[in-house]
């Protein structure tokens, strides 16, 4: 979890394609998630999913408002 002046970056590496949480300043109060939450687990996002190009790499983003965008899986967490 990576947090700048207005910006907040949480990258998941699955096993078969990467992207990060992208969640804006103005909606941090409404994101409880920790990253200690979040290392090991399975999870389902939904947001805008668009890709983008950093350091000339492809890769994929989602941007969510809150809690609610993300859901942890109950269960078994990723080796």
């Amino acid at each position: 979890m990576i947090k700048r002046e207005k910006v907040m970056y949480i990258n998941l590496e699955g096993r078969e394609n990467p992207f990060t949480i992208v969640i804006f300043q103005k909606y941090w109060n409404d994101f409880s998630y920790t990253e200690k939450r979040l290392v090991g687990k399975s999870v389902l996002v939904y947001g805008h999913l668009r890709k983008n190009e950093y350091q000339n790499k492809q890769i994929s983003e989602i941007i969510i408002k809150s809690d609610k965008y993300l859901e942890i899986f109950k269960g078994k967490t990723l080796d």
